[in-house]
Order: structure tokens, then sequence, then C-alpha cells
């Protein structure tokens, strides 16, 4: 018999306590909590993290992004500061997010303002601003892996990737972007253990449709084939 491997992970997109409730009774091993799915994610009440974090005992990651884009203004970088800040008295596993400076590459320096502000054992997923940030994804790699804080990438291609000559990975891929029932068996015999869903998730495919446990736990039974 061929020895269990490292259990894979099933991370779910929550807007709603619904969602929450729905997406931990099917299975669920952790929730990224936002509103606005049909903009890709922005940051949720705090008052309804609030209400999950009580009810739902399935580590949470909260997404910090004021808008459609992957770049913020002044005002709104101090924003993102004041939201993490108020978020960081509840037992959060961690914090998803990413920005761009003004050339489109990776901006360090800005999401440090943001990162001072979490508890130092929060985890930080990078999410998709690394893939569409310029640069190749060698480069992005190396230079995230200098950089020492993120734990997890969401990417939709990266995550297939090795580590640049001379380094080491710290953190773990998530992969996402396109992910179903119809497709993950494609992704089973990759070293990638960490899986994020979206809209295959929802009782329809409109991201404001809400999460069903069915299709949730379908995704379950898929990723604990042949562990």
């Amino acid at each position: 018999m061929t020895p269990a491997g490292p259990a894979r992970v099933l991370e779910i997109i929550c807007c709603s306590l619904e969602d929450a409730i729905a997406a931990r009774d099917g299975g669920a091993d952790r929730l990224e909590l936002c509103a606005h799915l049909d903009l890709q994610g922005l940051t949720p009440p705090l008052d309804l993290v609030e209400q999950i974090v009580r009810a739902v005992a399935v580590p949470v990651r909260v997404m910090i992004r004021l808008n459609d884009r992957f770049t913020a203004t002044e005002s709104e970088l101090s924003a993102m500061e004041r939201q993490v800040a108020a978020f960081a008295a509840l037992p959060l596993d961690g914090l998803i997010f990413g920005l761009h400076d003004n050339t489109g590459r990776l901006d360090f320096a800005a999401m440090d303002r943001v990162l001072r502000h979490a508890p130092a054992q929060w985890g930080w997923t990078l999410h998709r601003a690394f893939d569409f940030a310029a640069g190749d994804a060698a480069e992005k790699l190396d230079a995230v892996t200098r950089h020492g804080r993120a734990d997890r990438i969401l990417s939709a291609d990266s995550w297939r990737l090795a580590p640049p000559p001379g380094l080491q990975f710290d953190f773990r891929f998530i992969a996402g972007g396109g992910l179903d029932a119809t497709n993950l068996h494609n992704y089973l015999d990759s070293p990638c253990r960490e899986f994020h869903f979206g809209r295959a998730a929802r009782r329809t495919p409109d991201p404001l449709a809400p999460v069903d446990a069915r299709r949730v736990g379908e995704l379950r039974k898929i990723l604990d084939r042949r562990l």
C-alpha cells in the first residue's frame, strides 16, 4: 500500500456567515473572508468577521483590499492600515492581500506598512497580485522569498514552479483561479497541496450566489482521493 501523503487543504471564499457555515459543513479547512466577490474580493466588514470567527471553528484569513485594482492611493493605504489594526484583536489565521507600485511590480514597502499592524503569529497569503505583477515568475518568486514574510502565494499557475537556484521556498502555494469539480483531478498528482475555490463552491456560477455545502463536499471528496 502506498503511504498516505500530506492532506490536501480546501480553502473556500466566503462573503457571509451563511457562506462560512456552509463551507464548514462541506468540509472546508480554511476560509477566505471578503466582500464583493464580483470585484475579486474587497475587505469585509469588521462585524461580519467577528460573527464568523465566533460561530465557525475553521481557520479564517481576511482579504484586505479597497478597490478592484492591485494599487492603492496614499489614503487607501492608510485605510488598509487601519483595517488591519481593527482586525488585530480577532483570532484570525491571517491576511490575504497584495499591492503593486506604479510600475506594476510587487510593492513590498507598501505591503510592509500594512503588515506591521498584523500580529506576528498571523500568516499572510500574497494573492493573485503576484500573478499580475510585472516581471517573470522566477524573479517574483526570488523577491517574495527574500522578503520572507508571506507563508502562502495564491496563484493560477506559479504553483507548478520549483524554487529559483540557490533558494528554498519558505511558503506554500495555493492553486486558485478557474478550479472546479471538473478539472480538479488534473491537479491531484501535482506537488501542490492547497486549493482555493470561489464560484465552484457556490450554488450557481454567479459570484454573488451563496456557498453550497453540497458542492463544497464534492470538492472535499475529490481532494481526499488517493491520499
